[in-house]
């Protein structure tokens, strides 16, 4: 299939997706050959039932449970720290495509396979929505082929890749689309400011965003950043699209809380989700609009007109500071950041996770990903640079594409986990110059004409690299369940579990964190604690029963939180660096305290299966429960 080349500055008003609607057809078999390729290379595990993170398996069950007939609110996990439970910030917004798979299905093909069928076509859905933000987004800055190439180039950028893949079912993939919508919208609001419809995109995408999670507020910000710009480089008309965008992200988010949560948690605080925090930082983001459009009603013409750059840069930056300081006073539990009222000792937790960690740290614990950033940051940045330098009526489209790159940049270069985005929007510029580069050859001969397209193909797998030679493929989810799928496979244990717990009774297991939601996910026992903020105190509790070094101690742990199981695995770690004493260590090197009786286990998995061997008792499961 030819893919169109016509190119030229910008896209007419009446162009389709791409500039051509042979694009749709061309890009919807990549995303099925993308989908195809990862799916055949992990078909194995999926079939095993392995997914690729924590939170994976964990969205499963809260999946499950829904299914099961736990209400609309009702997110918390009761296996997880029970007998309090573990209350999560997760939005049941991302549960809707599983459920609405597994529902349909399960009633053909059973829960299992219907299961199987979700992990997989939710990815793909993710997949094409981004690809087609992708396109959607370079729209104004070029035509086909470039706008093709810059959505085909999404299926190779792995820190995107990873997040689509089959098995991973969270909601990181729908952040990303959330993302690139608002840029496009952002692109498309300078282009034509009143323009209703990137009003209405960058809305629902942001008020969603913010209801799936908080990494969607930077991008809400974002937008408001490159609108401001454009006002201070003396576009005006900028002023009315940026309140409106506003009004609409604020007014979409008060509905998206009013939906979210029970009606008396409304005004209830949190930092790490859709809140009414998160109702300030919008209302924030909102107020230098507002003071602009006082000004443009109130001031005299000429004064107006003759504002300079710092008179500009007055009247919208000293509201939004002020604004800013007025939540910050009234929330200070939110200072530092979204985590930023999680218990501190949980935090050293949150530290040791690849993708919480800054760039360098990436750069030598997970080289393929943080080679891969770096290499979407210099290319990214070079593309935009020499964008910036030759455009010239779409210079300032451009400058908004390079205000999301900055900030993914340096939230990169602080976190690790923001690489996607980095990779996500560096995507523009290269596909934008590889399609110059396509519609360039085209009028030399045949050889030049196919050696050139194809090296402006290759040329988007360069930020691929880094991966394909270093291969730590695991990346981000290194320390996470990709290493249970590998060693310390649940799955072989659960029978043992059974066994263990006896008809209608199930178990409580202390174990490394990041076996806690495989454990829930493939059984219907409990786990003390896991690798979640909110349940801060549990995972706590299950760390200091592996870090203890006095037998006492430990024992009278086990106890007091009627544990019935300690689960190991040797190649998981722990809040911090364990004791050669530590009862962790000791299981390990075979040294089993007398409280603690060895369970055999299967060859196949690495796991260390003890029972306690008195003290404890088995809990009934609850009527109806999972």
């Amino acid at each position: 299939m030819a893919v169109p080349v016509a190119m030229t500055e910008g896209s007419p008003r009446g162009a389709t997706v791409g500039g051509d609607k042979a694009a749709i057809p061309f890009l919807a078999l990549f995303i099925l050959l993308v989908m195809g390729g990862l799916t055949a290379v992990s078909w194995s595990s999926l079939a095993a039932g392995h997914l690729v993170g924590n939170d994976d398996y964990l969205r499963l069950v809260q999946v499950r449970d829904w299914l099961g007939g736990a209400g609309w609110y009702q997110v918390d996990q009761p296996r997880l720290n029970p007998p309090h439970g573990t209350p999560m910030h997760w939005a049941r917004l991302v549960d809707l495509p599983l459920v609405a798979i597994i529902a349909a299905l399960t009633p053909i093909i059973g829960s299992a396979k219907a299961e199987l069928a979700a992990v997989i076509l939710v990815p793909g859905i993710t997949l094409a929505a981004i690809v087609a933000g992708v396109v959607w987004a370079a729209g104004p800055l070029t035509r086909a082929p470039g706008a093709i190439l810059a959505g085909a180039g999404v299926g190779l950028l792995p820190l995107v890749v990873g997040q689509i893949t089959p098995g991973r079912i969270d909601h990181h993939g729908w952040q990303l689309v959330c993302a690139i919508l608002m840029l496009g919208a952002a692109v498309r609001l300078v282009e034509r400011p009143a323009a209703r419809a990137p009003v209405i995109v960058a809305a629902i995408a942001g008020s969603l965003g913010v209801w799936i999670g908080q990494e969607s507020v930077p991008w809400i910000l974002a937008v408001h950043v490159a609108l401001g710009l454009a006002w201070i480089a003396g576009r005006d008309a900028v002023a009315l699209a940026g309140w409106r965008l506003g009004l609409g992200v604020f007014a979409g988010s008060v509905l998206a809380l009013a939906v979210a949560r029970p009606p008396g948690t409304w005004l209830t605080p949190a930092c790490d989700a859709l809140s009414v925090v998160t109702l300030g930082l919008l209302l924030t983001a909102l107020i230098p609009w507002g003071a602009v459009r006082l000004w443009t009603l109130t001031a005299a013409p000429r004064t107006t007109a003759g504002a300079g750059l710092v008179g500009r840069c007055l009247v919208i930056g000293l509201p939004g500071v002020a604004a800013l300081g007025v939540l910050m006073v009234l929330f200070p539990e939110c200072r530092g950041g979204f985590f930023g009222d999680t218990d501190p000792g949980y935090r050293a937790f949150l530290h040791q996770i690849i993708e919480s960690r800054p760039l360098l740290t990436a750069i030598s614990e997970a080289p393929s990903v943080g080679w891969s950033a770096v290499v979407a940051m210099g290319l990214g940045a070079t593309g935009l640079a020499v964008a910036l330098a030759l455009a010239r009526a779409q210079r300032m489209l451009w400058v908004v594409v390079t205000v999301f790159f900055a900030i993914a940049a340096v939230g990169t270069v602080a976190q690790i986990r923001m690489g996607g985005f980095l990779q996500l929007f560096a995507a523009l510029p290269l596909g934008v110059g590889a399609g110059m580069v396509w519609r360039f050859v085209g009028n030399h001969g045949l050889l030049i004409r196919v050696f050139g397209r194809v090296a402006s193909l290759l040329a988007l797998l360069v930020i691929s690299l880094p991966a394909m030679l270093i291969g730590d493929a695991d990346g981000l989810d290194a320390d996470q369940a990709t290493g249970e799928a590998a060693t310390c496979d649940m799955r072989p244990i659960v029978p043992i579990l059974d066994d263990l717990a006896g008809s209608g009774h199930r178990l409580l297991v202390a174990g490394n964190l990041d076996l806690a939601a495989p454990l829930l996910n493939a059984s219907r026992h409990t786990a003390l604690g896991g690798p979640y903020h909110r349940g801060a105190d549990g995972a706590l509790a299950s760390n200091r029963l592996l870090a203890e070094t006095d037998d006492a101690a430990a024992r009278s742990l086990v106890r007091e939180r009627g544990i019935d199981v300690v689960m190991v695995c040797p190649t998981m770690g722990l809040v911090g660096p364990p004791d050669s004493e530590a009862l962790v260590s000791r299981l390990i090197d075979g040294g089993t305290p007398p409280w603690l009786e060895p369970v055999a286990v299967p060859a196949e998995s690495a796991l260390l299966v003890f029972r306690v061997r008195d003290g404890t008792q088995v809990a009934p499961v609850p009527a109806g429960g999972p």
